[in-house]
């Protein structure tokens, strides 16, 4: 079986740090990502791990990607999730 390390808030400013930690120390990392008005999914990452390899010098393996809301990955109930989106209420754009 194939573990990946689950991160969370990988595009913000601590999340891409660890991004480029986690990479360095060869984890597979899954990454949760939802896009914004001005960036998909895949380009908030690609530009992470373009950021990063440019530094480096480095080609990193590319993160699994999830684009589902995290509670349907992690079997949060409905409940919980009303929860956790009322203490963590999303970004205004």
């Amino acid at each position: 079986m194939s573990w990946f390390l689950l991160l969370t808030g990988s595009t913000g400013l601590l999340g891409r740090y660890l991004v480029r930690d986690l990479l360095e120390r060869g984890e597979k990392l899954a990454l949760n990502v939802g896009g914004t008005k001005y960036e998909s999914a895949e380009e908030r990452v690609e530009s992470v791990l373009q950021f990063w390899e440019q530094q480096s010098g480095k080609k990193y393996a590319p993160p699994l990607r999830l684009h589902q809301h995290l509670s349907w990955h992690l079997s949060i109930s409905a409940i919980d999730g009303i929860a956790v989106r009322s203490i963590c209420p999303p970004k205004s754009a």
